[in-house]
């Protein structure tokens, strides 16, 4: 879950996980992918990657990762050049199948409101 998406460092891997066949999804924030400039939102749907945007109102301010249902990644860090080269960001990684599960039932609710 991303609220904004600019990181074409990160969509190269995230793409490149999907072409070895690792199972990818996302939702992002529907007014940063539409008002972003250099936002990945159109790009990874072109690759074939399953993301989605928003639908549920207000900004979906989530920015977390979640890998192979065990690690976590999570912080104030957008997945933006900004968040990169300008801002003070924090991110924290968690290996813990308990806390990934907690983050997954929160992708599921939003999931079910977002619109490809």
């Amino acid at each position: 879950m991303a609220f904004s998406f600019t990181s074409d460092e990160l969509a190269t891997a995230i793409s490149a996980a999907n072409d070895r066949g690792v199972l990818v999804q996302g939702v992002i924030d529907a007014s940063q992918a539409a008002g972003n400039q250099g936002g990945e939102y159109e790009a990874l749907l072109a690759r074939g990657i399953d993301v989605r945007l928003d639908g549920e109102g207000g900004s979906m301010h989530h920015k977390v990762l979640v890998i192979d249902g065990v690690i976590v990644v999570t912080g104030s860090y957008n997945f933006s050049a900004s968040a990169e080269e300008q801002n003070d960001e924090n991110t924290l990684i968690v290996h813990d199948p308990a806390l990934a599960e907690q983050y997954l039932d929160e992708f599921w609710r939003v999931w079910q409101f977002s619109q490809p």
